[in-house]
């Protein structure tokens, strides 16, 4: 360790050195958590694939209020239900499953990029949707509510499902599309950033500073030529006519 009185003996290139060496060491001693926190959230990071997980999850779960699915499959049981009481909670879901898509319908047409998954969403998928709504109040909730289940229940293997079927052929077109915008998203956002671009410079450069730091052009003041030593750690990052003037013997 220097004492103070050597350290006051420093010539003024020799400080100029010192003060090099602290500016850069300051920024590279937050290189290792700058790249630690990049590779936790980064795509393919923990983060990112525990985020991936849960949302995976609640997929394979939950039906979708942008897929019709659970709507026929209501309309199917309250055209079976013989109870007026379930009858009713059934008409009650499907109401809340109409507006729940009308919801999710209103976002993704806010917020989905202009091309064939927004229209194959919006306009394929969603016009035999219209069409099951439209015909679920205007023909198959009368016919529940006034317990005629003869009339429910052709309504629902009839214009229902055919509504479904022309619906559930646009989301399977679709489910490939998004895969294909998800994987194509995902594989440009693996190529490294700046910032890890910047990181892995500063790692290489750090291993190249340990083997290949230049040696002093001159042997500092006031010793033989003999005792000449390899330049401090940081005169890489120097200019050569900088790291010249810092050169000096390290204790």
């Amino acid at each position: 360790m220097m004492s103070f009185a050597r350290i006051s003996k420093w010539t003024i290139g020799e400080r100029l050195g010192a003060l090099t060496l602290i500016a850069v060491i300051g920024p590279l001693a937050l290189v290792p958590l700058v790249y630690r926190v990049i590779s936790t959230v980064k795509v393919g990071g923990p983060l990112y694939v525990e985020i991936v997980r849960g949302k995976d999850l609640v997929a394979d779960i939950l039906p979708p209020p942008e897929y019709i699915i659970e709507t026929y499959l209501v309309a199917y049981q309250a055209a079976e239900e013989p109870r007026p009481d379930a009858r009713k909670q059934y008409l009650a879901r499907l109401k809340q499953l109409k507006a729940d898509y009308d919801t999710r319908h209103d976002y993704w047409a806010a917020n989905l990029p202009e091309g064939d998954m927004k229209r194959t969403l919006l306009v394929e998928s969603y016009e035999p949707a219209q069409r099951f709504y439209a015909t679920l109040e205007r023909d198959f909730v009368p016919a529940v509510e006034a317990g005629n289940l003869t009339r429910a229940a052709e309504i629902v293997k009839g214009p229902l499902l055919e509504a479904y079927e022309q619906h559930r052929v646009a989301i399977d077109r679709l489910v490939v599309k998004a895969n294909e915008f998800s994987n194509d998203a995902e594989a440009r956002s693996r190529k490294p950033s700046t910032a890890e671009k910047s990181v892995e410079r500063w790692r290489s450069a750090d291993r190249h500073s340990s083997s290949a730091a230049p040696r002093c052009a001159s042997p500092p003041v006031g010793t033989s030529p003999a005792a000449s030593r390899r330049a401090p750690p940081f005169a890489w990052w120097l200019p050569n006519s900088t790291a010249s003037s810092v050169c000096m013997k390290w204790s």
